[in-house]
């Protein structure tokens, strides 16, 4: 939509999310970004039904979006992403599961219905798988006693670190983790070594909202 007289809205384009209903299918979750003189949409197709993922557009004319590339296919759950416009770093809520109860992991392994995939879009149409990122418990293989962790709902980074939050209007968890170094001449395109999440073991209690708000506020 174009918006610029918001009297006047006018239809431009219409980019299909995966079918399905509320909660289920749509393509719930988007982020824009202006990188190498172009606008881009990062957004997830689909959010709870097999085969969702993400997706990155070329919206520079909205009026002709463009698929430039998938990011990462065959999940079957999605939510909150965020993307850095000065790096290119991506935070993809991601899952696969195959069952939840009783626990069924689906090809990853990973034991729960969301973790974190990080990638690099610096140059969104290429995208560069950095590494997956949850809590302990969660990761393929794990033997840890008792119930995994609840699953991610959205990250958000402020300053030289991100906050993830855990559970939706539950008891969940808000981890902070270190994002990558900071340096006197800005903050460089990420590197898988640079860009690895450190646990800071700073955790907060829930409010119960479901709408990332400032870190560790809800």
């Amino acid at each position: 939509m174009d918006v610029t007289d918001a009297a006047r809205p006018r239809y431009l384009a219409h980019i299909p999310g995966a079918a399905g209903g509320g909660e289920q299918g749509g393509a719930q979750m988007a982020r824009v970004c202006d990188r190498q003189g172009k606008t881009y949409l990062l957004r997830t197709f689909g959010n709870a039904v097999p085969n969702s993922g993400h997706e990155v557009w070329d919206v520079s004319d909205p009026a002709k979006p463009r698929k430039v590339s998938t990011v990462v296919t065959g999940l079957t759950s999605t939510h909150k992403n965020y993307w850095e416009c000065d790096t290119g770093t991506a935070y993809l809520i991601s899952g696969d599961l195959a069952k939840p109860d009783p626990l069924q992991p689906g090809p990853s392994g990973w034991r729960t219905s969301r973790m974190t995939k990080i990638y690099d879009l610096s140059d969104p149409a290429k995208p560069v798988f950095v590494r997956d990122f949850g809590l302990a418990g969660q990761e393929p293989g794990s033997t840890a006693p008792g119930p995994v962790p609840p699953g991610a709902h959205g990250p958000m980074v402020l300053g030289n670190r991100v906050y993830f939050a855990y559970g939706t209007s539950a008891d969940g968890i808000c981890r902070s983790s270190t994002a990558r170094s900071s340096s006197p001449e800005g903050r460089s395109r990420p590197r898988p070594t640079s860009t690895r999440p450190r646990s800071a073991g700073s955790t907060c209690r829930p409010t119960g909202a479901a709408t990332p708000r400032s870190p560790c506020s809800g």
